[in-house]
């Protein structure tokens, strides 16, 4: 509980240099506070929540090197994204002229992975839990790549039992793959989530000596961290599947040769796509509609965990 006190006083100290303020010297008297309570409206003075995007983007775990290896091969969790969406990030398009992303979504869930799951694992399951945290490992073929949030080792047949599972032989190994959701989400699991299990547990068996037949997404309530465990099973037919795919995508010259297949599937996934200008595909008039001043400006994207 110390700890836990220390991190987030860190937190809050780091949060209130953005706005110039030494918060280690306590609180200001209640007259001060009452007379900054209410500032002239006219004064261009920095909110909360522009402090709260900036404190993210300075603590984002992506680096250049690995946002560069991400852009060399389709990566499981975009498998099910549009693929001229996904060619674009691949080829570094620019974004549209007025395109926002909210990097708060992602941001929650390495929160809770990096301060909740792996910690929680490590302690349930000690050195049998593998490539979890920090400790994360990218498996790739070259055409295809994933980076499970845990493996665990040395797992008896009946293990996961409450869960329906007969994992067909002692001594054997689980993927596990941690999602927070808003609690209020009721269909589970999300296919782009299963896709994903399926192709980390293909890469898995083919580049290292571990043979998952199994894999768990364990879904995290947000507001209140309810555990959902789902098991998914490795089906070779989905694997092959998101093979082609890769192939597809990574294969094309560009954006321009691959389906608009977000506008093919009803122009959902365009609503929150960073190239609707450059893709076209939506027609002049509905790229205005994106791109207009009314509700949907900002256009904000909450990237994927």
């Amino acid at each position: 509980m110390k700890k836990a006190a220390q991190h987030g006083a860190a937190f809050f100290k780091k949060l209130g240099r953005f706005a110039g303020e030494d918060v280690s010297k306590g609180n200001p008297p209640e007259n001060q506070v009452a007379a900054n309570a209410s500032p002239a409206p006219d004064r261009a003075i920095p909110t909360i929540d522009r402090h709260v995007d900036a404190f993210i983007a300075e603590n984002q775990t992506f680096d250049a090197a690995r946002l560069e290896r991400r852009r060399a091969t389709l990566n499981a969790s975009e498998c099910v994204s549009c693929a001229r969406r996904v060619r674009a990030g691949k080829d570094a398009v620019p974004p549209d002229p007025h395109y926002v992303e909210n990097q708060r979504c992602a941001f929650r869930g390495q929160m809770i992975e990096a301060g909740l799951f792996a910690p929680a694992m490590r302690g349930a399951y000690g050195r049998r839990f593998r490539y979890g945290g920090a400790r994360q490992h990218n498996f790739s073929n070259g055409r295809l790549a994933a980076t499970p949030d845990g493996l665990l080792l040395g797992c008896q047949r009946h293990e996961f039992a409450h869960l329906g599972v007969d994992l067909g032989r002692d001594n054997a190994v689980v993927i596990t793959e941690c999602k927070s959701v808003d609690d209020r989400t009721r269909d589970l699991p999300k296919n782009t989530h299963v896709v994903q299990v399926q192709i980390q547990l293909g890469l898995v068996r083919e580049t290292s000596r571990y043979k998952p037949d199994v894999g768990i997404i364990i879904y995290l309530s947000a507001s209140f961290l309810k555990v959902t465990e789902i098991p998914i099973r490795f089906d070779p037919a989905v694997f092959a599947a998101a093979e082609r795919r890769a192939r597809l995508i990574m294969g094309a010259a560009s954006m321009a040769d691959l389906p608009a297949e977000g506008r093919l599937a009803g122009g959902g996934e365009c609503q929150y796509c960073p190239y609707v200008a450059t893709c076209g595909a939506c027609g002049e008039t509905r790229i205005r509609d994106l791109h207009s001043d009314g509700p949907m400006e900002p256009r904000r994207v909450a990237s994927g965990n």
